[in-house]
């Protein structure tokens, strides 16, 4: 297995990143299991999930899997991707620029029927909300990399870093990315989500 630098860090990780978003849905857990192990044993250390898939479900599968491994690998989550509103709050509006894979607008995600407002997005309550539950879902006390999932147009970019920031400081994640976002100025977000303190920089 070829291992390279992620970004401009000293972090290592595999040329290989299994992505986990079909477990438990697609795939069931057994055969998602069955998948990570494998994938460890030829080498690859990377392994990125998120909260919003299969609602948390696929964090739980790679909690178990991991178990007594984590150390050795490099663990990526992501949070504030948009959520279907649960019926009660209303409409849902949607804020922002055409979805940056395909020409449509971002589609919300299954989010559960209590789904509410502050239940997605990059706002500080939220991402301080979302990191716990990942924390909790994939039985560690850190994530390597924490994702800032899709742009969001209702929240200021530095709420967003100063919150992102202070869990780099709390040493609940060692590094930050973004993931959906396109190259250059979108909107009022940059071309990428960089802490506050320049030594974190993916």
């Amino acid at each position: 297995m070829e291992y390279r630098k992620m970004g401009r860090t000293g972090l290592k990780v595999s040329a290989f990143c299994l992505g986990t978003m079909t477990f438990g849905r697609q795939v069931e857990e057994k055969e998602s299991l069955r998948i990570i192990d494998r994938a460890l044993e030829a080498g690859v250390n990377f392994v990125d999930t998120a909260d919003m898939y299969v609602n948390g479900v696929t964090e739980q599968i790679v909690g178990k899997a991991i178990k007594g491994k984590r150390d050795s690998l490099v663990l990526a989550s992501k949070a504030g991707h948009l959520r279907k509103l649960a019926p009660k709050y209303g409409e849902q509006k949607i804020s922002g620029p055409l979805d940056l894979a395909r020409p449509k607008p971002f589609t919300p995600w299954p989010g559960g029927e209590g789904t509410g407002p502050n239940d997605m997005g990059l706002s500080r309550k939220h991402i301080l909300q979302a990191v716990e539950g990942s924390l909790k879902r994939l039985g560690t006390d850190y994530l390597d990399i924490y994702y800032a999932h899709m742009p969001d147009y209702d929240t200021p970019l530095e709420e967003t870093l100063r919150a992102m920031d202070d869990l780099v400081r709390q040493g609940k994640v060692r590094y930050l990315g973004c993931s959906n976002f396109q190259p250059g100025p979108v909107g009022r977000h940059p071309a990428s989500l960089q802490p506050a303190d320049p030594r974190h920089r993916v």
